[in-house]
């Protein structure tokens, strides 16, 4: 058993730490120190004879060596201590002459009555392993496996699966295991030294933070970095069969969050979360995409499916959520862009580009609705007028009232310089501001921006609008183009006050 003491002390070096480090130097003091009998000095008598061969060193001295005596074993306690603390079982096996001796009391708490050898040692520890980790654990520390392994001039074996221990709960554990190989002097295996140590709480703090850098604080949804890597593992081992992309989108988020705060808003996407969950499956993925844009990816067997599902979700939220402000009750709504797999895509970018065209359909055709994707919708984009630089020169020229906006949020880009006169606004300081504040002094959208459809292909649509913030009447024709690859709001104000007149 020297062998195998020996080999303890270098396997369990990290573990023992200070106290080995006392030992080796109480026993370099020791060394070459007299050595006295114990008895005189434990019963505090000596003979005689004895005390005439002692001198008041010879008695120090062994005063000395029996206090690290007591040193040393106490060490030892504190070390077992700290071992079943630590919940880590530790064993010695030896082969040669068949024994299994525990360092720790942790087995016998958590397995039960202790093994006689290592063969029952190592077919107890297989019966609380857990049934998908069992056939690694056979292959990793069956007697034959370790030889096997000594063979091969391993010394070291380990693995992390989990055991069902013997505790008050039926609970499986993670734990991690290893045994380090020694040989005898003709280079034989002659036995092991092992160890068990709890990884639960280092797993549970491992799943805490996966789980926290793929999901969402807020909404508790993937991320969309981990919403990719779902779908591009889905269409990579895919059976054939189809799914849908939904992009969906919250009508005016950015107005609401604006005027009503940002509490309000991340209460509505809280809410719009749990709506998603509820009218999906437990298979859907569910992906918070951008600030107010979710993704939801689920397999469906026809796009009837896909159509029910989606009024159900515009429908669900027009009952939902309803949100009283200080201005009154406030109705949200969404619009969600689809594209098909493997019909429109069969990458995630080819299906969000696609579901993105759709998405901007729907809102350019009265929001709170949604629209499943075709080729036409990248055509009507194409087709739709593109803003040149001359242009803005030759308005800066106009003598009408020329202004470009978000087709959604309403926020001016550009207004020529006759309405920047007539509305008293400078070069820049109208830029991101609400178009129905600056132009008609107005808390939210005019009647016409809220009920109007833009014709398609660059179509132009005319409307009448009395001014009330300027009292003066014009005639504006509205059309769709595009700037900078998004598309806005192109409107051109005539004045006809004085042709009523």
């Amino acid at each position: 058993m020297e062998g195998i003491v020996s080999l303890k002390e270098t396997f369990f070096q990290k573990m023992i730490g200070d106290m080995k480090e006392k030992k080796e130097y109480n026993e370099k003091r020791n060394h070459n120190t007299r050595k006295l009998p114990k008895k005189p000095y434990r019963n505090n008598t000596v003979d005689i004879g004895v005390k005439s061969s002692m001198n008041r060193k010879d008695y120090l001295q062994l005063e000395h060596n029996h206090d690290n005596q007591e040193h040393n074993f106490m060490s030892n306690q504190e070390y077992k201590i700290a071992l079943c603390a630590l919940h880590t079982f530790v064993f010695e096996a030896d082969f040669v002459h068949n024994t299994f001796y525990p360092v720790n009391d942790t087995w016998k708490q958590e397995f039960g009555r202790i093994p006689s050898n290592y063969e029952e040692a190592f077919e107890r520890a297989c019966a609380h392993c857990r049934e998908k980790d069992a056939e690694k654990f056979r292959a990793t520390f069956a007697p034959s496996e370790l030889q096997r392994a000594w063979n091969r001039g391993e010394r070291k074996c380990s693995m992390e699966c989990q055991l069902k221990l013997k505790g008050s709960t039926n609970d499986y554990t993670w734990f991690y295991c290893a045994v380090i190989l020694f040989g005898d002097e003709r280079g034989h295996l002659k036995g092991v030294v092992g160890c068990g140590r709890d990884r639960n709480q280092r797993k549970e703090r491992e799943a805490a933070v996966t789980y926290q850098a793929s999901h969402d604080e807020l909404t508790d949804t993937l991320n969309w970095r981990a919403g990719v890597r779902v779908l591009d593992q889905y269409m990579k081992v895919n059976n054939g069969r189809q799914a849908a992309f939904l992009l969906l989108d919250i009508d005016d988020f950015k107005l609401l969050n604006d005027n009503y705060g940002h509490r309000l808003g991340d209460r509505i996407l809280k809410r719009i979360a749990n709506i998603l969950k509820e009218v999906t499956t437990k298979e859907a993925c569910i992906t918070r995409y951008s600030g107010d844009e979710f993704v939801v990816f689920l397999e469906m067997d026809n796009t009837e499916q896909v159509r029910q599902l989606l009024n159900q979700m515009i429908e669900n939220v027009r009952q939902q959520l309803r949100v009283e402000t200080r201005n009154g009750e406030l109705q949200v709504t969404t619009s969600i862009g689809v594209s098909l797999y493997p019909k429109h895509g069969k990458t995630t970018e080819r299906l969000r580009a696609c579901a993105e065209h759709a998405l901007r359909y729907s809102k350019l055709h009265g929001k709170n609705n949604y629209a499943l994707y075709d080729r036409m919708m990248e055509t009507h984009e194409k087709k739709t007028s593109i803003i040149r630089e001359k242009d803005l020169i030759k308005w800066e020229e106009e003598d009408d009232i020329v202004y470009m906006s978000n087709p959604v949020t309403h926020e001016l880009y550009y207004i020529n310089r006759i309405g920047r006169e007539l509305f008293g606004l400078s070069n820049e300081d109208y830029k991101g501001r609400k178009c129905y504040e600056v132009l008609q002094g107005l808390p939210e959208p005019c009647d016409f921006c809220k009920k109007c459809q833009l014709e398609e292909r660059g179509g132009c649509i005319k409307w009448e609008h009395f001014n009330k913030k300027i009292n003066r009447r014009f005639l504006v024709k509205d059309r769709l183009i595009k700037r900078d690859g998004r598309m806005i709001h192109l409107e051109v104000a005539i004045d006809i006050t004085n042709k009523e007149k």
